[in-house]
């Protein structure tokens, strides 16, 4: 499958990011926090690539 990141730019100029498959159904699997910068959303999404594929799974059912 095919996955991306999109960045956006809320109407009061912050910045998010949606993560998504790219073909067939676009709606988003999860999406970020607003940030102040482009930068900084895109730091974020860095931190996301580095640390989900390690990351453990918590179970609090």
């Amino acid at each position: 499958m095919n996955y991306e990141f999109v960045v956006r730019q809320s109407k009061d100029g912050q910045y998010y990011f949606t993560y998504r498959n790219s073909r067939g159904n676009t709606e988003p699997i999860c999406w970020s926090e607003n940030y102040t910068t482009k930068q900084a959303c895109l730091d974020a999404i860095d931190k996301v690539k580095y640390g989900a594929g390690k990351a453990p799974i918590t179970d609090l059912t």
